[in-house]
């Protein structure tokens, strides 16, 4: 059976709160204009969605040979780059989640992976945007429909994966150069790439982006969320958890009706795999 490709919002606290909905009329975004209040977002502020909560950050990762990573299964997702030198560097979505966004420099080329979980989709693009600034970009906390919003702290500078372009900033309507990449399993690196340089769970030490990163703790009593990602028979699915400062909560009788039909939809899935 094909992996389910549809993502389901699972609860996690007694609230439910509607960030990832740009339709609800409910909805209220949080810190919009909190950092950079010099420029206007360029796209419709209803089309925004999350807050401003940086991700932890992923600069100059360590890697692991592909022949001696032993705990990714075979049809897990990976984004494959190379240069010109042949060398091959792997990133498997299930890693690169937990940042959303890697940075790092191979053969001279600054660049920076990013990686959607919600709409599974991947871009590579080239750090050095002109001779006065090279990014160091981290997906901010907050969504253009549904998509990954990248910052570049430095310049304090907003860009949308799904635009390719600046959306916030003195850069706003510049667009970002990328670079090929490819989309495969990880049956197809470890078959045909074995000396391949695979990011992992190990590539970013905790003490490396502790500095600069969020807080990463979950508190019992706060409210997050999670998306459950290719959910087969044979395999258990990935989950991911966000956490978010509360932009809206519903009344009990609102959250219970949706609860109930999250729920009863994610099981009748389940039922169905």
């Amino acid at each position: 059976m094909q992996p389910m490709k549809k993502l389901f919002i699972i609860t996690c606290s007694l609230f439910l709160y509607s960030s990832c909905n740009s339709n609800s009329n409910e909805t209220t975004l949080v810190d919009l204009e909190a950092n950079n209040t010099a420029f206007n977002w360029i796209v419709p502020t209803s089309e925004i969605t999350g807050s401003n909560s940086p991700f932890p950050l992923a600069l100059n990762p360590s890697y692991t040979l592909a022949k001696d990573v032993e705990f990714i299964s075979d049809p897990s997702k990976v984004a494959l780059i190379s240069f010109k030198n042949g060398e091959v560097w792997a990133y498997p979505y299930r890693y690169i989640s937990t940042y959303e966004i890697i940075n790092d420099d191979k053969n001279g080329i600054a660049f920076s992976l990013t990686y959607c979980p919600i709409t599974e989709s991947s871009i590579l693009f080239k750090r050095d945007f002109n001779t006065e600034d090279s990014f160091i970009l981290r997906s901010s906390g907050y969504l253009y429909k549904e998509n990954l919003v990248a910052i570049d702290q430095k310049t304090d500078t907003y860009w949308s994966q799904f635009l390719l372009k600046s959306i916030k900033g003195k850069y706003q309507n510049k667009m970002l150069e990328t670079i090929n990449l490819v989309e495969t399993t990880w049956l197809t690196v470890r078959t045909n790439f074995p000396n391949a340089y695979v990011f992992t769970n190990t590539s970013i030490q905790s003490g490396k982006s502790s500095k600069t990163s969020p807080k990463t703790t979950i508190e019992s009593n706060e409210v997050v969320y999670g998306v459950l990602e290719n959910i087969t028979k044979n395999e258990l699915p990935t989950i991911h958890i966000y956490q978010y400062q509360p932009v809206v909560h519903l009344n009990n009788a609102n959250f219970y009706i949706i609860y109930i039909s999250i729920k009863n939809k994610l099981i009748n899935k389940l039922n169905d795999c």
